[in-house]
């Protein structure tokens, strides 16, 4: 319930297609301080520079993403994130 007021920010990155249209209906009744929190980033080639002008540089970002954060031993996030929508298109 209150989710969107606590969190400082949410990304939205490689959006589909259809999202912008969705989100033009969707955010007229999304309060303006929630509304204010999303930032959408609807292309790979984008993501990485709206990424590092939005967090002020790359010292947060993952290092699939061009910045210096490992997790759990690897650099490639990415592999998972493939692996994941493998799974997901295996699925549909």
């Amino acid at each position: 319930q209150h989710y969107p007021e606590r969190c400082g920010v949410v990304y939205l990155i490689n959006t589909p297609v259809w999202f912008n249209a969705f989100w033009n209906v969707v955010q007229r009744l999304v309060s303006d301080v929630t509304r204010h929190k999303i930032r959408i980033c609807p292309t790979r080639k984008e993501y990485a520079p709206k990424l590092k002008a939005w967090m002020g540089g790359t010292k947060y970002l993952p290092a699939c993403m061009g910045g210096p954060i490992v997790v759990n031993g690897t650099t490639d996030l990415c592999a998972d994130e493939a692996k994941l929508h493998g799974h997901v298109d295996t699925r549909l």
